[in-house]
């Protein structure tokens, strides 16, 4: 009975659109990938950076930080486009029917795949020996946003989701353009307080969702799968937990320990 129900739920809410992308075929890649992600930067690659020198890697943070400015405003336009046809209705719900060539779809694939590739700043912490940066928060945000788009593309691609693509990727093209001008200036990071801003909008960008996705919860007409509703809403307090947590500690705290 039990695979019957398993099967009932793959045929009704699995996206047709993405069963031909390799990394959505099964959930077995992203958590081979999850898996040596955590591994690699938590236990090999210290070991392996114990008797080296830090590198210099600031030319590749450069490079790494401009792609990533120019992919994450791409999609900001594309999902203000996605979401400008349904007049950025908070409930809107998944049209299965769209091609794969679609716009909707093939931005969500491309969505998919940067969060792969945001796991890149935790090469440059572990390149640049600076260890404490991979934090249990840093590598717990990185793997919750690839099993969570993984979710959002392989059952949920489009709809009220498309505001996720839209918010995230206004904050990281903020986010990497401070990078940016920190990899150029070094002395500027330590003398601007952008750095505090950034944690704020972010902290920001947590609220909305629990307002988008609880609303929705709450929303007796709205279509839109209740489950993913539910686990937006308790991912998000989870990390405005945990970014607060940081943020009293970074900004508060040491403000009053000073």
């Amino acid at each position: 009975m039990h695979v019957r129900l398993f099967l009932r739920f793959r045929t009704q809410h699995s996206n047709p659109r993405t069963d031909r992308e390799l990394f959505t075929k099964s959930p077995l890649c992203l958590i081979g990938v999850i898996g040596l992600y955590i591994y690699f930067f938590k236990s090999l690659g210290p070991k392996l950076m114990l008797s080296r020198e830090p590198y210099n890697v600031k030319t590749a943070m450069i490079i790494y930080n401009i792609i990533q400015i120019i992919i994450n405003f791409i999609l900001t336009i594309c999902s203000t486009i996605v979401l400008s046809e349904t007049g950025f209705a908070l409930c809107s719900e998944v049209d299965y029917n769209l091609p794969r060539d679609s716009l909707l779809v093939q931005a969500a694939i491309v969505y998919m795949y940067l969060k792969i590739f945001d796991t890149g700043d935790t090469l440059f912490f572990l390149l640049r020996k600076s260890f404490r940066q991979i934090s249990f928060l840093h590598l717990y945000h990185h793997s919750a946003m690839m099993l969570g788009v993984w979710v959002g593309v392989r059952y949920n691609c489009g709809g009220t989701t498309t505001w996720i693509v839209l918010l995230n990727t206004i904050i990281h093209c903020v986010m990497f353009s401070y990078y940016l001008v920190a990899a150029i200036y070094p002395n500027w990071k330590y003398r601007s307080t952008f750095k505090k801003t950034l944690t704020q909008l972010q902290l920001v960008q947590f609220l909305i969702f629990i307002i988008i996705f609880g609303k929705i919860l709450l929303w007796p007409t709205c279509n839109y799968p209740r489950y993913v509703g539910f686990l937006t809403v308790t991912q998000n307090i989870f990390l405005l937990f945990l970014f607060s947590d940081f943020y009293y500690k970074a900004y508060v705290k040491k403000s009053k320990t000073k």
